[in-house]
């Protein structure tokens, strides 16, 4: 009776930050930076080793995101932890179930969009990203007078973009 509990137990744990797909985004961000050319490509499932269907970047840029926030916008129940000012999160979901997520703060200078999306200072954002239509990424270097961010951005709407691309 004890082992069927404990086993219970182990198949109700919460997911933890993915801190090996994290590496493996920045990884692509090094790459990148590397590249001759300064549009980078890549599929963002290469860099995952779980089954997803959607994935979901947000912004909690406007006092944070609350677990309502984001499990209404998934689609599925998010029982992790809130989303502080100035944190970004890559969530990932397989046929309505959280299945991975990485975290990221303003200092890792990383950033998802969609075709019609850019990242807003001031207020929540979440970019939706579907496997069999948003998979494949480019990426370049977004720059302000103060910072330069990695922009990942899906390849089918890199037209969008283009101009954005030369940093100095």
């Amino acid at each position: 009776m004890l082992t069927l509990f404990v086993l219970t137990l182990a198949g109700c744990g919460r997911i933890d930050n993915n801190w090996k797909l994290k590496a493996k985004i920045k990884e692509i961000t090094i790459k990148a930076d590397q590249a001759k050319n300064p549009v980078y490509k890549f599929r963002l499932d290469s860099l995952t080793d779980f089954p997803w269907n959607e994935a979901y970047f947000f912004s909690g840029n406007s006092g944070g995101i609350g677990l309502d926030y984001i499990s209404k916008n998934i689609g599925a129940q998010w029982d992790g932890p809130d989303l502080d000012d100035g944190e970004l999160r890559l969530i990932f979901v397989n046929d309505h179930v959280v299945v991975s997520y990485v975290d990221f703060d303003l200092n890792d200078r990383i950033w998802f969009l969609s075709c019609d999306s850019s990242p807003q200072i001031d207020q929540n954002y979440f970019t939706h990203i579907k496997k069999n239509t948003s998979n494949q990424f480019i990426t370049y270097l977004h720059c302000d007078s103060t910072n330069k961010i990695r922009m990942f951005v899906p390849k089918h709407c890199s037209e969008i973009f283009k101009d954005r691309t030369d940093c100095k």
